[in-house]
This record gives C-alpha cells, sequence and structure tokens, in this order.
C-alpha cells in the first residue's frame, strides 16, 4: 500500500471540526504534518493532539518539504491569498472556504491548478447521487424547484450556500444560464427568490429563507423528461419514472470524509478536480448576476454581461 499524503492543515476554526474527523478516519491514506491558525493556542493544542507540528505562519506551512498537499479549512482573513501561493508551488490544495468569503483573490486563481473545492459537501455529494438516478431513467431536467431554510440572518444573495446551490444548478442542467432574474421579496422578510433560465426554456427556481427561529432544511424537486425526483437534505430522495416510484437512503456519515478520500485519490491519480477554480468563477458570476437583477428590477442576460462586481 502506498504511503499516506503528508498534509498540512490552514484554519482550525469551525469547518474544521468536521474535516478532522474526515481526516482521522482515513489513516492509511493521509498524515496530517502540520497546522497553522491565527490563534496560536489553538495551533499548538490541535498540534499536540495529531503529534503533528504547530506552524506559525500559512507561507511557512506551505512551503515545508514535508507537506506535500493541503487543507484550508477557514481562515478568513486570508482566504483565497494561502490557495494562491500553494498553487504557486504546484501543491494540490482541498478548500473549503467559500468563494462569497473571498471573491476578489479567487478570480485571481489559476483556473487550470489543482485545486479542489468543497462547496457545500452534503448537498454535492447527495446531487451526485441525484444524478446518477436522473440519466439513465428521468432524463434531462426540464424545471428545478429548491427551497431553502436556515437558521439566522444576513443577506442570501452573499450566503455561502447560494452559490453552493448555484453550482449544483448548473451540474444537474448541464450547462451555465442564459439569464438570472432576482424576483422582489417582502421587505418583512428575509429572502431571496431567483430565476435561472436555461436553454430551451428549461428553468430552475430557487427560494431561499433565513431567520433566527427558522429550522434549517434543504428540499431539491426535480421535473424531467420522464420523470420527477427530489431530494430532502440530509438523506431522502425519491424519483418517478416508468418503473414507478423508488426511494433511497443516503449513507449516513461525513460527506467531507468522501470529499477528503476523493481529494487523496485524485492527487495520487491526478485527476482533475470536481470543482474548481472555474466552476467556482462561473457560479459567482451568476450570483453577482443575481445581485444585479436585485439591484436593477431586471433581469440579467448573461452574454451581455461581464460578471465583475
Amino acid at each position: 500500500m502506498p504511503s499516506p499524503i503528508r498534509m498540512g492543515v490552514i484554519g482550525l476554526s469551525r469547518r474544521w471540526l468536521r474535516y478532522r474527523q474526515a481526516l482521522l478516519a482515513l489513516p492509511r491514506e493521509v498524515q496530517v504534518v502540520a497546522v497553522h491558525d491565527p490563534g496560536l493556542e489553538r495551533t499548538a493544542q490541535e498540534a499536540r493532539d495529531l503529534d503533528c507540528e504547530a506552524v506559525g505562519s500559512a507561507l511557512e506551512l506551505i512551503e515545508r518539504d514535508d507537506v506535500q498537499a493541503l487543507l484550508v479549512a477557514g481562515g478568513t482573513w486570508h482566504g483565497y491569498w494561502s490557495v494562491q501561493r500553494a498553487a504557486e508551488r504546484g501543491k494540490p490544495v482541498l478548500c473549503a472556504v467559500s468563494p462569497v468569503e473571498d471573491e476578489v483573490h479567487l478570480e485571481e486563481l489559476p483556473t487550470t491548478a489543482n485545486i479542489h473545492l468543497a462547496l457545500w459537501p452534503t448537498l454535492e455529494f447527495a446531487c451526485e447521487v441525484l444524478m446518477e438516478r436522473l440519466s439513465p431513467t428521468v432524463g434531462r431536467p426540464l424545471f428545478l424547484q429548491a427551497t431553502w431554510t436556515r437558521q439566522g440572518d444576513g443577506d442570501l444573495l452573499n450566503a455561502s450556500g447560494t452559490l453552493a446551490l448555484l453550482h449544483i444548478v448548473g451540474e444537474l442542467f448541464g450547462s451555465a444560464p442564459r439569464q438570472v432574474s432576482a424576483l422582489p421579496s417582502p421587505a418583512t422578510v428575509d429572502c431571496a427568490c431567483l430565476l435561472l433560465q436555461f436553454d430551451e426554456q428549461r428553468l430552475a427556481q430557487l427560494t431561499c429563507w433565513s431567520g433566527p427561529a427558522a429550522r434549517s432544511s434543504l428540499r431539491v424537486q426535480v421535473e424531467a423528461e420522464d420523470g420527477s425526483a427530489a431530494l430532502q437534505l440530509p438523506r431522502s430522495l425519491e424519483w418517478h419514472d416508468g418503473d414507478g416510484r423508488h426511494t433511497f437512503e443516503l449513507p449516513g456519515g461525513l460527506a467531507e470524509a468522501v470529499f477528503v478520500d476523493r481529494f487523496l485519490q485524485a492527487v495520487r491519480e491526478g485527476e482533475a478536480p470536481t470543482c474548481g477554480v472555474a466552476e467556482a468563477i462561473a457560479a459567482l458570476g451568476w450570483l453577482r448576476a443575481a445581485r444585479q437583477s436585485r439591484e436593477s428590477g431586471h433581469p440579467v442576460v448573461l452574454s451581455n454581461w461581464s460578471g465583475r462586481s
């Protein structure tokens, strides 16, 4: 069996907790050799727990000879800056920082770099299974309705989850939308409603709600050429085709573990990212189009729009 890939970790905040479990579940495939975080006490404690080195700066960690690959699990204070430095040195990166947290540096990243982006692991894994069921029996999507409710406050057109949803919709439809619209929402409700017009009159509608007392949930309903399918996070999938109604329970466990395992396999075999820089920039462009549509009150035709903020 090949030796474990030696990994360095940058960012030890909220997202790191789930990736930590994922890495510990793969002791034969990966070894954490160094960690860095702006919180010095947190870095030192994590280094002791993982029996690895605590490193004083992100650049120092990236340049270490014993670091073969990087996990950037957080750290909005430098965002994609550390990813860019790793790409310049030819080191593969698994990045869990959302593009909306550092839009400027994202667009400076080389689209050919070995950078794997995990936008919303649970959703991305579930939609992979959904696409497997759609293709052979249900056919091409014609209409998609996604309803996302989340706990908390904030502008949903600046939310990481909204961008991840846009990326997934593009994957399901297999192309970029031609037009993006943000429908007006009531002033008393934190809500965003987006319409994405694809080719041949195919349409996707994303409705996103948030509030301090909201119960987090996501449902994706797809009407296709030869049937329909519905996904309810975290684990429920059902679809209708010519043979009737079917249900499927997605496997339990951490979706982050799947992402880490696939990243390690891609590093070993030289495979391209499933979601790389180019795909993230595309989804960011659609999100910006939605922001522009909200401001202007008119749809944005993407072929006539630069995509810049």
